[in-house]
């Protein structure tokens, strides 16, 4: 039951990815930047953002988790965690609107995370040196991609 996917936390980050592109459409990209005020109504205080501070503070988590977690929230940080000890990720076979779409560091080159807001066709939100914006997710999918979920319970009662 631990690794059932937390329907709730992705209905808000879907809800709240769609609400970033037009309050927050003129965030800059900036590596390790965002997602450490879940609180605030934009993913960074300061206008700067990478695509993982952004699902981070769709998901209403900061990116720092190693407190509770023992991990930073990065599209490294997720795949490690879905695909090892599932402390708070769990990697699923179908996405679905408001899970993750990742792919991890490779070959020195950064990894990517987005939101995903339609499984058919395979569609999300993401930010990216291009800024936000809403786009298929075909791009993903040819780098070996995978879909991640935050547990049901990882967050506890009333956390969002």
């Amino acid at each position: 039951m631990l690794d059932v996917p937390d329907r709730k936390v992705h209905a808000r980050a879907l809800e709240r990815a769609r609400m970033a592109l037009g309050s927050a459409r003129g965030l800059r990209y900036r590596l390790g930047r965002g997602g450490f005020h879940p609180e605030d109504p934009t993913p960074s205080r300061d206008g700067f953002c990478d695509c993982s501070g952004f699902a981070a503070w769709c998901l209403g988590l900061s990116r720092d988790q190693r407190k509770s977690f023992g991990l930073w929230i990065s599209s490294e940080g997720v795949w490690a965690d879905g695909t090892g000890p599932r402390r708070l990720f769990t990697s699923v076979a179908q996405p679905f609107p408001g899970c993750l779409v990742v792919y991890p560091d490779r070959d020195g080159r950064q990894g990517h995370v987005g939101i995903v807001t339609r499984a058919i066709p395979l569609e999300g939100i993401d930010l990216s040196t291009g800024g936000l914006r809403q786009r298929p997710f075909g791009f993903f999918l040819a780098k070996g991609s995978r879909f991640f979920a935050v547990r049901q319970g990882a967050l506890g009662e009333g956390r969002p």
